[in-house]
């Protein structure tokens, strides 16, 4: 591609969804450090936006992350640790 974009971290088990159009790039192939997407030429980013990946396999992607957020009423009440790597 013509036009790209970098994501923190990489190897990610998931499909791009957001921006629209951004593919994983053969070329660089994939990095657990930085990531680089392809971008289809009309896609406008910057530095800070965000990307959307759709998992596809969520216990792969619960252990890359954070704790879960418990949500009701709008309002986090509680969080959840993810699986234990191992």
């Amino acid at each position: 591609p013509r036009k790209g974009c970098y994501l923190y971290g990489g190897k990610w088990m998931a499909e791009p969804v957001f921006p629209e159009g951004m593919t994983t790039n053969g070329l660089l192939g994939l990095s657990s450090n930085q990531q680089f997407m392809g971008l289809p030429a009309k896609a406008v980013v910057r530095p800070g936006d965000h990307a959307f990946l759709r998992p596809t396999q969520s216990e792969a992607v619960l252990q890359q992350l954070g704790p879960i957020a418990v949500l009701s009423g709008g309002r986090i009440v509680d969080r959840w640790p993810v699986l234990p790597i191992g």
